[in-house]
């Protein structure tokens, strides 16, 4: 093991275990990718994203427990958001990954 990683006690594997699950989806993967662009309702999400209101508001619920999107609710219409470096980091990984074809 090259000597700069964190020993196997570490919290890094735990934290990066904790966040990768919680990423570990397409279908929350669809809807972080589609929060880069900005907040975006239940009903928009779950109309751009192609799923429904149900597995979409299951999905946000996973994120939001996990600390990568923000919920607001203004008047009876619920909006969300993802404001996590750690989120663009991954997503921008999975995109130079994928452009390189690996």
């Amino acid at each position: 093991m090259p000597s700069d990683l964190p020993s196997d006690g570490s919290p890094f594997f735990a934290y990066g275990a904790a966040l990768l699950t919680a990423m570990a989806d397409r279908d929350r993967l669809v809807i972080l990718r589609s929060l880069v662009d900005g907040e975006m309702s239940l009903n928009a999400l779950s109309m751009l994203t192609g799923l429904g209101r149900l597995l979409c508001s299951q999905e946000l619920a996973t994120l939001q427990a996990a600390g990568l999107v923000h919920r607001r609710v203004e008047r009876d219409t619920a909006y969300f958001s993802c404001r996590s470096e750690k989120v663009y980091k991954v997503l921008g990984a999975l995109d130079e990954m994928e452009q390189k074809g690996a």
